[in-house]
């Protein structure tokens, strides 16, 4: 058996189905981050209620590998694309960090900034990249995974960023993290109503797929992978690392 997503005995985590967070945080290091990790399970939080909120950390300027493309084109073509993934998915809110693609580090200066997302938008949960992912080579992926993670222990605690609590911006204590991309998941959320809209999203971003053969059906798959691994009576699911905190 399962209660409320926390795997009992040998079996894998299985989110409920009446699982709704209030209001979802969600982190990704690149435009398309989110929809190839988490698009399912978003499209569900937005379908029963949920209000779910965007991050995109850099500004997608080195993702292409056409050489007649301008990198400040490039940019503003991925925050329009972005916005339409995130309308279609039903997220009305993104922030854009536009930090430089391929530079982020876990610095103190990046936790601060997540610390202040997280107090500013109070989420129920976040999700965001496995910064402990096995050969990972995109540093961004690692960076900001890591400085979400540490500023959400940041964002908790008054003595953390005083400045912010000056400001206005009372601690926030936030539970529950999803982490996509990870090698050991332990929670498999049913996406089978939302596997549709999850590629309809990942279509919007088009300046990405358009180079990679086959694409919907390579997202198709692998939802029925992670359905197989957690025993997912539907046939399609997301995995994610889940990490309660009390």
């Amino acid at each position: 058996m399962t209660t409320r997503g926390i795997p009992i005995g040998d079996e894998p985590a299985t989110t409920p189905a009446d699982f709704v967070p209030r209001r979802a945080l969600v982190v990704a290091a690149h435009p398309d981050d989110a929809e190839f990790g988490a698009g399912g399970t978003i499209a569900r939080f937005t379908a029963r209620g949920a209000e779910v909120i965007y991050v995109v950390a850099t500004d997608g300027s080195r993702g292409s590998k056409d050489r007649t493309v301008s990198p400040y084109g490039l940019a503003e073509r991925r925050e329009r694309e972005q916005r339409s993934a995130a309308e279609t998915l039903g997220v009305r809110e993104v922030h854009f960090l536009r930090h430089g693609d391929g530079t982020l580090e876990p610095t103190l200066a990046l936790r601060a900034e997540c610390s202040l997302l997280i107090r500013r938008f109070r989420p129920d949960v976040i999700l965001t990249h496995d910064p402990w992912k096995r050969y990972m080579i995109h540093p961004d992926h690692r960076a900001i995974g890591q400085a979400t993670l540490d500023g959400l222990v940041a964002a908790r605690d008054h003595l953390f960023q005083p400045e912010q609590l000056i400001a206005g911006h009372e601690p926030h204590e936030t539970t529950l993290v999803y982490l996509w991309s990870a090698d050991e998941p332990d929670l498999f959320v049913d996406v089978a109503e939302t596997i549709e809209r999850k590629i309809a999203a990942i279509a919007c971003h088009e300046s990405q797929v358009q180079r990679l053969p086959n694409w919907p059906d390579r997202i198709r798959q692998r939802a029925v992978d992670a359905a197989r691994q957690g025993r997912v009576a539907s046939g399609y699911a997301e995995a994610f690392k889940r990490l309660e905190l009390f």
